[in-house]
């Protein structure tokens, strides 16, 4: 575990942000240029090599020069062998020499304004344990994350591909977030203490960030805060570790998660309604959705949120897992010329973007279905069909 570089620092800095690296060397200087660009003095970076990374290395050597002129301390830690993400945070928090911590994943492009809005919510005698941003795809722009919401027994990254000028304004609650960018507040950490290394590479951030608002505090997420998150190095072991890891998850907080997706699901309704009249629609309901159990429950859910249908037709088992639906294959020749406006349900909205024949041809009948998905994403069906749209992965 040597450290191969620190900055000398005299007094308490207001934040450190921790890297742990494993990574691309092009797209680590990316993340590291945006650092560099974004921060100031009072912030200290701590990027962990966490196994041998020569190319890596070079980057971080070619850039020191850089951080020194910026007079931005800089504590560089190498792992031979990879000890796991858990293990690089909490040496952080052991050794950070910032008040609070911010964990930031090195695959992550850190964009003007990040950081003051994110700290800005821990002021004296804050209950905010925990603040994240919006993370967007860099090859779409569309939602990657902005908060974990829970239906009874599935987790979901809410609002995933939506533009992310359609989010909420004001920040907003939820139960868990992600550590690829996350500010924890000290108070937080002097509660909470480290990170579960029993976990490997994968949900001990779900974790931790349960224990966070388990201690009293919140979890929030400020769309203010804008990033780009490429998904491209996570460490060893995440893949095959999965399953275990997101099976301790559930075994350790299954009896304490409530289901709030059908809350940001409302919430979205009640956006929406602001340019779309609902009480004046009867819609004719068509079900695309995979997931059974949860679209189950929706159906449930639509009189609560003031949306009624007068008729549905469960497609569910013309499709095949989460992938493109083709609306005249389903719904047949005739489909697009019923007379009610449809509301659709799918896993993602994103699985009906290849349709444009299709919404031609519903549009000499209706211009006004809509599609409902189980991240609590709503949009209209024409808007879909736009020729480039930001998202398309699915997880």
């Amino acid at each position: 575990m040597p450290i191969t570089h620190q900055s000398v620092v005299t007094s308490q800095l207001q934040a450190t942000i921790v890297a742990p690296t494993q990574q691309d060397k092009n797209i680590f200087d990316f993340f590291l240029r945006s650092v560099l660009t974004t921060i100031n003095s009072n912030i200290e970076l701590i990027i962990i090599m966490d196994g041998a990374q020569p190319s890596v290395a070079g980057v971080i050597a070619k850039q020191l020069p850089a951080f020194a002129a910026a007079n931005i301390p800089i504590t560089v830690v190498a792992n031979e062998i990879p000890k796991g993400w858990e293990w690089c945070i909490n040496w952080a928090i052991k050794n950070r020499r910032g008040e609070h911590l911010i964990t930031v994943d090195s695959d992550v492009i850190l964009t003007e304004d990040w950081i003051g809005p994110l700290l800005a919510h821990f002021s004296p005698g804050s209950k905010v344990g925990a603040v994240s941003g919006v993370l967007c795809y860099p090859q779409t722009g569309g939602v990657q994350h902005c908060g974990v919401v829970f239906s009874e027994d599935n987790a979901r990254h809410v609002y995933l591909n939506m533009q992310p000028d359609a989010l909420p304004l004001q920040a907003f609650q939820v139960q868990c977030v992600i550590g690829a960018l996350c500010a924890v507040s000290a108070s937080a950490l002097e509660h909470v203490g480290m990170m579960d290394e029993s976990y490997f590479n994968a949900y001990s951030d779900f974790d931790y960030f349960m224990r966070i608002g388990a201690a009293g505090f919140s979890i929030m997420i400020d769309p203010r805060v804008r990033a780009y998150h490429w998904e491209r190095s996570s460490g060893i072991h995440r893949i095959s570790s999965r399953k275990t890891n997101l099976a301790r998850f559930w075994r350790q907080w299954g009896n304490q998660i409530k289901p709030d997706l059908w809350q940001f699901i409302g919430e979205a309704v009640n956006r929406f309604s602001k340019t779309y009249n609902f009480s004046e629609k009867e819609f004719y309901a068509i079900d695309l959705a995979a997931s059974r159990y949860e679209s189950r429950i929706f159906w449930t859910k639509l009189a609560e949120w003031g949306i009624t249908w007068c008729g549905k037709d469960d497609w569910s088992h013309a499709i095949s897992g989460l992938s493109e639906l083709w609306l005249p294959a389903i719904l047949g020749s005739d489909g697009h010329r019923h007379s009610r406006p449809f509301l659709i349900l799918v896993d993602n909205f994103v699985s009906l973007l290849g349709n444009h024949y299709w919404a031609k041809s519903r549009a000499v009948f209706r211009e006004d279905d809509i599609v409902m998905d189980l991240y609590g994403n709503i949009v209209s069906f024409q808007k879909l069909q736009e020729k480039s749209w930001p998202g398309h992965k699915v997880r």
